[in-house]
């Protein structure tokens, strides 16, 4: 082989052999996701986020049982009223979900966002015969659960020269993990949606719904433009799966910001 030839093959190589590294190297701190800092001088600023991006999803899918016990053991944010689940009778119960919002790069006047919604489906069947309050908490629905899983939207936070600060839903993603081999994943659902006040115009973008058949998945928005946090607005996705068992029942998530 000639070897001008062989040394551009080797080169080419090695090159794609680390920044796969870099996509799928993930670290698992105690308390904190940490992204990699060490980048190549040649990856311009769409690559990386798209790697610290890849990474945190990578992180997210092999880790999601283990996020969640570390979510309850060390309290992490609770929003109550985030996540539904209805049987197919049409009786809804509310689901609170864990709360993960982490910086996963920031340069200059940009950060990017993963703003992770952890669920617990509860097997519904025996926690509607246990429970006597009608009310759902974490530690109640854990014991019996069903289907283990998370949704996350990435957006990016930009400053202005007044200022003034913008967002921009850029991609959203999921996944889950069957707790109890009894239950089936039969289908799953995906929208998003971003409306409000940009720097000089309204903005009214959507996309879906769509519908994953692969777990994990992952969508870009698509979403051209920024948006004020400052007027009202909806930024985010809603994301439905249903599992079965005897019966089916459908859980909802809305991660909005």
């Amino acid at each position: 082989m000639n070897k001008k030839i062989f040394r551009k093959t080797v080169y080419l190589l090695c090159t794609s052999m680390f920044l796969c590294c870099i996509c799928y190297s993930n670290v698992f701190a105690q308390n904190n996701y940490e992204t990699n800092t060490i980048q190549p001088d040649t990856v311009n600023d769409e690559q990386l986020v798209d790697e610290a991006i890849c990474e945190y999803d990578e992180y997210l899918d092999q880790n999601i049982v283990e996020i969640f016990d570390r979510c309850k053991n060390e309290k992490c944010a609770i929003i109550n009223d985030a996540g539904v689940i209805e049987n197919d009778s049409g009786e809804s119960y509310e689901v609170p979900v864990y709360l993960l919002d982490e910086v996963i790069y920031e340069k200059n006047t940009e950060k990017v966002i993963a703003n992770t919604y952890i669920y617990n489906i509860p097997d519904l069947e025996e926690f509607v015969a246990s429970s006597t309050t009608g009310s759902t908490n974490v530690e109640s629905i854990d014991a019996t659960s069903s289907v283990k899983g998370w949704c996350t939207i990435y957006y990016t936070i930009t400053t202005n020269a007044d200022g003034l600060e913008y967002r921009k839903f850029t991609s959203t993603s999921g996944g889950y993990t069957i707790v109890d081999n009894a239950f089936s994943v039969i289908s799953q659902k995906v929208e998003m949606i971003q409306v409000g006040t940009g720097p000089s115009f309204s903005v009214n973008e959507k996309r879906g719904p769509l519908y994953p058949t692969v777990n994990p998945w992952s969508y870009n928005t698509n979403f051209s433009n920024p948006i004020s946090i400052s007027f009202y607005h909806e930024l985010g996705a809603k994301y439905q799966i249903t599992v079965k068992r005897q019966s089916s029942w459908t859980f909802e998530i809305r991660n909005m910001i």
